[in-house]
């Protein structure tokens, strides 16, 4: 049985993995306008990614889709990404 501490932890570590594949491909500053021009319609962003899982899940797998939309399934999860973008992104 999954605690909310563990919750917490896969969350980070979703964030963490997420954050490291973007900086890794140098991706910073359109992963960031992206995250900003839609951190107000994640909400809709998160019920796009339930309805559209079957179809990218081939091109994205599972696990990574399952990521997606633990973060995106709360505002607070995207400012979390951004921050951890950004941090890495500076060094």
């Amino acid at each position: 049985m999954e605690t909310v501490h563990d919750d917490v932890m896969v969350l980070e570590e979703d964030i963490r993995c997420l954050a490291s594949a973007v900086c890794k491909r140098r991706l910073e500053t359109p992963a960031v306008f992206f995250l900003e021009l839609y951190r107000p319609l994640s909400n809709v962003l998160y019920n796009i990614s339930l309805v559209s899982f079957p179809v990218l899940t081939p091109l994205f797998g599972v696990q990574n889709m399952q990521r997606l939309t633990r973060i995106l399934e709360k505002g607070e999860h995207v400012e979390m990404l951004l921050k951890k973008i950004e941090h890495e992104a500076r060094g």
